[in-house]
């Protein structure tokens, strides 16, 4: 994709994912960069895919830890968790800051 604006395109796109997903029954994670100081996906490609989405959840950097957060789930709600990377790089749920249940 030249351009994450150009609406045709990004309109495409989504509905090329939504093929895909349907015809297979298979989860499609995708990942989308945040416009700086907004919650809002970059571009139409971004708007497209957020309104599509099942789960949205954003990631943010907290110290040493990555926090994960839902924003929009229309089925499976989760609350928020942080994970760490360990020596092997793969990530790793950190329970110090997760909230009780």
């Amino acid at each position: 994709m030249d351009s994450v604006n150009d609406l045709d395109e990004a309109n495409k796109i989504t509905q090329a994912m939504m093929k895909w997903t349907t015809k297979t029954n298979a989860h499609l994670c995708t990942i989308l960069h945040k416009n700086h100081g907004s919650d809002k996906p970059t571009g139409h490609l971004g708007s497209s895919i957020m309104k599509k989405a099942e789960t949205v959840a954003f990631c943010t950097r907290e110290d040493s830890l990555a926090k994960v957060t839902p924003d929009y789930c229309r089925n499976y709600p989760f609350n928020e968790f942080y994970f760490t990377l360990d020596e092997n790089h793969l990530p790793t749920i950190d329970n110090r800051n997760t909230p009780i249940l």
